[in-house]
């Protein structure tokens, strides 16, 4: 009787682990390309670009943001005012269902404000998004110089 709850024991833990694993490979969230903009030391915004894939069923409602670089991490877009382009706050982003949405210049982007201190070249930066159900995706994005030059689309 023993070796047989020895050996349910080493199941369940199989078990367990795989159901762990299972749930850490499948994220819902994934992104590819990211990068936070370097700008002078004297400028206290920057933001992160990236594409970003639900890989879920349904949609999912991103509506805060976070990072120990900033006092506030928002989602901003572009719009036109009259001839005047201006920047606004998206209170969500919305990543439809098996679709990737790509955050831009001139488009959706990641905001960092109040920069606690200059950020550095190839500096790596966490920062985590959060939907409407709590869950929080963690991601991480290299500092970067933007090339004036790289305007070209694979």
């Amino acid at each position: 009787m023993n070796l047989i709850s020895k050996k349910f024991k080493i199941a369940t833990y199989i078990s367990l682990f795989y159901l762990l694993l299972s749930q850490t490979v499948y994220a819902q969230l994934s992104i590819e390309q990211a990068h936070i903009r370097l700008l002078p030391p004297v400028v206290k915004n920057t933001a992160a670009f990236f594409n970003i894939t639900n890989t879920s069923e349904q949609d999912i409602h991103l509506v805060s943001a976070h990072s120990n670089i900033s006092e506030l991490v928002e989602f901003h877009t572009h719009v036109m005012k009259g001839n005047i382009m201006s920047m606004v706050q998206l209170p969500k982003l919305v990543i439809p269902a098996k679709e990737t949405i790509t955050l831009n210049s001139g488009g959706i982007h990641l905001m960092f404000l109040n920069l606690h201190s200059p950020l550095k070249a190839k500096q790596a930066v966490q920062f985590e998004l959060i939907d409407n159900a709590g869950k929080r995706y963690s991601f991480t994005a290299n500092v970067k110089a933007e090339n004036s030059h790289s305007h070209h689309h694979h």
